[in-house]
Parts: structure tokens; C-alpha cells; sequence
């Protein structure tokens, strides 16, 4: 059964765009439905037509007897998987689409049946380098997707490493010991500086290109981990976009932002034309915000698990209790796909904490930080994690009126803090390895102001809204002196 029309097939047999003939080998193999799931083409087992293959720049189309055959001098090569086909193995799904000895690789696919909606963990930069960085990453990010986190697989989106590449053997073996299958990107910091070589990633993880279709979506991981979009990444994703349904939506895998890539103006072009739109999920920055790059197009970075690359004071877990460069805790996401859209939810690690209160005057020690000395004595700001520009945050006080919020370009209060701690209070002055904090605002920060006879206790409750499914409530209690 063909899974692509014909007219796609003769799109993508009109966009192939091949390397240069020098240092090219042929790739080869099959493509069938691997009904025992014991790794073998054996017989009976059907041929699977019309799946399109590829090296992360050409792409073929499997012939009626699932076969496909190209020139590249890629490493890896891999089927763009169909809704209702998976892999056979769990663990770490790219590791499959190494290329194979005298470059011919067979795939064993298997029939899955697949719910209409679906739950996708997205975990930014781990960042490991030595032996205590991987236990606070085991204690941490892989405790807390140790239960799966309801999601049917995960998305690593690079920094797995923290230029250390005898680090990604371990990272690899922990990831693929988790409950449900993960796909990696690569990340920056995963090259291999001293040899100038992404071989350890590609050993550890597998491919860094690849594409896989689920439900009506299709996940598209791409190797931007130097700020660019190569030729070959342009070329494929534009292969693919014309080859994919109408209502398919593209998501694309990156590890740097859209915004901060060479080449954004073409993929943006690309992404822009589907009717359906396109979701980037990036990470690279160490922070948390959303962004619409270009009409139909809605990018999340995702923040990191690491927060500040695993430093500062520690908590009752001796684990480094830092913050990204927004206020965030260490975080990852969780998203809802549909047949209607998406849904994402901030998943802060070790709590659910979704928002953080500061009111300017409550607490003496502030005097003593700039810029937290200079706002006004009853400014209300919070800092609610996964929120946009779009989102909706509202205040009421006693549980009278709610009145809106505006968006506040400051620095986050508790930031504000840490860097004090941190560089002026000479707290772990001596400790090379103190947390960082740079003087940048947060993009997700919205203020009121407190009127001046406002005085005594009173219960604050904050609400927070938008399209991207954010719906938080939550209440504190505030004294004013």
C-alpha cells in the first residue's frame, strides 16, 4: 500500500536534490512490515510501497516491492515513518537510522494503532560534564520522567552533554533505560571540540536529521546546533512539506531558536505556506518563552533542567537550586496534541508550581538589591512560567473585580535576588562554580499596581489564560504594613 500519493511521489522524485558526486556511496535496502518483530526481512512479511526514505537532504520513495536506492555520503539514512507505523525497538528510536555496512539498511516497521490524541514530553540542555552533574540529572529530570509523565515519548532538544563528549555514553544509557521511547536532537554543546567531530553524538544517539509521522503531525528533527540552517536542511524540509497532506502539521525539532538561525527567512517561507501552520519547539537559551516568528508559525523554547548549567546554593536535596535567566525553575513540557490543536503545560521539576508573587516593599531585605529597590512600594509582579504575549493575567483582591495585568520588561524579583546573593552579598563568592545571573528582563512578567490605602491582611488571587491551553489559578496571602 502506498502511503504518499502519486503526485507527492513525483513531487519529491522532482525536488530530490542529491549530494556532489565525490564521496558518495550508494544507499540501499528495504522497507517492509516486520510482523514478528524480530529485526528480519523474512518471508511473507509485506513489502511496504510508497515510504519515503531519506539521508536528511534527498528523499526516494520505496518501489512496489519496498525497496529504495540513492547516492550520499551521509552516515545515516531513515524511512519517514507513516501515522500508523512505528520502529520495533524502544529506548532511543534515531539510534536505528545509522547507516548499515556497505551502506545498505533495512527497516522493520510495525503496525501501531494510535490514539487521535497523544502527550509529547519536550526536555531542554541537561548539560552534563562530570559525575555529580548526572546524578542531579538522574535525580531530577530522569526521576520525573521515570513514570513516563503521561507522554506517549519524548523529545530531547540537544545540550545533552556539556562539551564533554565521553559524557553522551551515559546520558544515552540513562535516556534509553526510560519507560517510553525518546527521539534527541543535537545540541552545541554535544560537538566533540577536540576532534571536530559530531561522531560521539551520532554513535550515542543516532541520527541528528530525521522525520516521523504521528496522528495528523509531523515531528522534523533538524542539526541547527551552530545557528544555521544548512542547504541540506532547507532542501529536505521543502521536499517534505510538499510530499505531506494539507493538514499535516510540521513540527520542527531544533535545538537554537528560529530567530537566532541563519537561514530563518527560508524556513520560515517554507513553514508559512502550509495551510495547517507549524509549531518550532527549540530550547539552547537557558530560558522560557513563546514567540510567533511569522504568521502560522508558533514557536515554544522550552527552557533547560539544568537552569544555570547545575550551580548555585543547594537545596534539601543537594541539588543546585537555581533559576534560568527568566525565573523559571528547571523545567520541561508537556504537550497535548489533537485533532484540533495542541496544548502545552509547564512542568516545573519537583513541584507544580506554575507562578511566583513578589510585591515591592514587603520584605526589608529588598532595600539592600537594585533594581528591586527602586520600584514602587506596592508594585504587584508576577512571574507566571508559561505564559506569552497573548496570555491573559488578571488580579482581584478579597475576591472583588479581576483586573487585567499588564506585561512588565523588568528583571524577575527572584533573579534579581540570587544575583545579589550570588555577586554582591559574597554568598559562595569563593566558589568558581556560583550561579550566574545576567541583568535581562523576563518575557513573561505582568504587574499592577497596589492601591496606597491598602493596608492589613488581604488574599490576593491571580488567573492566568490564553490559546496555548495556559489556565492557572492561584491565591496568596499578602500583609501590607
Amino acid at each position: 500500500m502506498a502511503y504518499f500519493s502519486r503526485l507527492s511521489l513525483l513531487a519529491a522524485m522532482l525536488c530530490a536534490t542529491t549530494l556532489s558526486a565525490a564521496a558518495q556511496q550508494t544507499l540501499s535496502g528495504a522497507v517492509y512490515e516486520d510482523r514478528n518483530r524480530n529485526g528480519r526481512f523474512d518471508k511473507g512479511e509485506p513489502a511496504l510501497c510508497g515510504i519515503p526514505v531519506s539521508d536528511g537532504d534527498t528523499i526516494v520513495m520505496t518501489d512496489r516491492k519496498g525497496r529504495y536506492l540513492f547516492h550520499s555520503s551521509s552516515e545515516t539514512v531513515f524511512p519517514v515513518l507513516p501515522p500508523d507505523y512505528s520502529l520495533a525497538r524502544g529506548g532511543i528510536r534515531n539510534l536505528a537510522f545509522v547507516r548499515g555496512e556497505e551502506g545498505r539498511t533495512d527497516f522493520g516497521l510495525v503496525r501501531q494503532r494510535r490514539a487521535k490524541r497523544f502527550r509529547v514530553a519536550v526536555v531542554g540542555d541537561v548539560h552534563v560534564e562530570e559525575p555529580q552533574q548526572m546524578a542531579y540529572a538522574e535525580r531530577t529530570v530522569m526521576d520525573a520522567l521515570a513514570d513516563g509523565a503521561g507522554a506517549d515519548f519524548n523529545i530531547w532538544l540537544g545540550d545533552l552533554a556539556n562539551d564533554s563528549p565521553e559524557w553522551l555514553g551515559p546520558v544515552a544509557e540513562t535516556v534509553n533505560a526510560l519507560p517510553r521511547p525518546s527521539w534527541v536532537v543535537m545540541g552545541n554543546h554535544d560537538y566533540d571540540a577536540k576532534k571536530a567531530s559530531w561522531n560521539g553524538f551520532s554513535k550515542a544517539f543516532g541520527a541528528a536529521v530525521y522525520a516521523f509521522r504521528y496522528g495528523k503531525y509531523c515531528f522534523v528533527a533538524l542539526q541547527n546546533a551552530l545557528g544555521t540552517y544548512l542547504p541540506s536542511d532547507l532542501r529536505f524540509v521543502r521536499n517534505l512539506s510538499a510530499m505531506l497532506p494539507d493538514d499535516c502539521t510540521i513540527v520542527l525539532c531544533q535545538h537554537v531558536p528560529i530567530e537566532y538561525t541563519k537561514g530563518r527567512e527560508e524556513m520560515t517561507e517554507i513553514l508559512s505556506a502550509r495551510r495547517s501552520g507549524s509549531l518550532i519547539l527549540a530550547a539552547h537559551m537557558h530560558t522560557v518563552y513563546r514567540i510567533e516568528p511569522a504568521p502560522k508559525i508558533a514557536e515554544l523554547v522550552v527552557g533547560s533542567v539544568c537552569a544555570t548549567w547545575w550551580r548555585g546554593v543547594k537545596d534539601a536535596s543537594w541539588v543546585p537550586l537555581s533559576l534560568q535567566q527568566c525565573g523559571s525553575p528547571r523545567n520541561f513540557f508537556t504537550i497535548d496534541f489533537g485533532p484540533d490543536g495542541y496544548e502545552f503545560r509547564y512542568r516545573a521539576i519537583g513541584s507544580d508550581e506554575q507562578m511566583r508573587l513578589w510585591i515591592a516593599g514587603t520584605d526589608p531585605s529588598d532595600t539592600e538589591i537594585e533594581p528591586l529597590n527602586t520600584h514602587k512600594n506596592g508594585l504587584v509582579v508576577l512571574n507566571v512560567f508559561a505564559g506569552g504575549s497573548d496570555t491573559a493575567v488578571a488580579m482581584s483582591i478579597d475576591g472583588g473585580e479581576a483586573v487585567p495585568m499588564s506585561l512588565a520588561e523588568i528583571m524577575d524579583p527572584a533573579v534579581a535576588r540570587l544575583r545579589y546573593q550570588s555577586e554582591s552579598a559574597g554568598y559562595q563568592r569563593r566558589d568558581p562554580r556560583r550561579a550566574v545571573y545576567r541583568k535581562t528582563a523576563s518575557p513573561h512578567l505582568w504587574s499592577a499596581q497596589l492601591p496606597d490605602s491598602l493596608t492589613g491582611v488581604h488574599l490576593l488571587t491571580f488567573t492566568a489564560k490564553d490559546s496555548y491551553g495556559l489556565d492557572v489559578k492561584r491565591s496568596y496571602m499578602v500583609v501590607r504594613r
